[in-house]
């Protein structure tokens, strides 16, 4: 997951800008951030079954805190 998002934080630092870049740079990039977004979340999926199980408190506090969701609670 680290490496997926250190990639990602490699590829936005050696461009300049965003803007005019090539088709193929644009879906390179793109399928860069998908992978680390999806690798992310399903870090803190993990994380939250973790405080669920060991700390109820303190998931009960990063639930209202989701940061996937303004208005829903997950994890009922």
């Amino acid at each position: 997951m680290l490496w997926s998002v250190y990639h990602v934080l490699d590829e936005l630092e050696n461009r300049d800008t965003l803007t005019g870049l090539p088709a193929n740079d644009m879906n390179h990039l793109s399928l860069d951030i998908k992978r680390a977004y999806q690798l992310v979340i399903k870090e803190w999926v993990e994380y939250m079954i973790h405080l669920n199980k060991e700390y109820p408190y303190l998931f009960s506090l990063a639930k209202r805190k989701n940061p996937f969701s303004v208005n829903e609670i997950i994890f009922e």
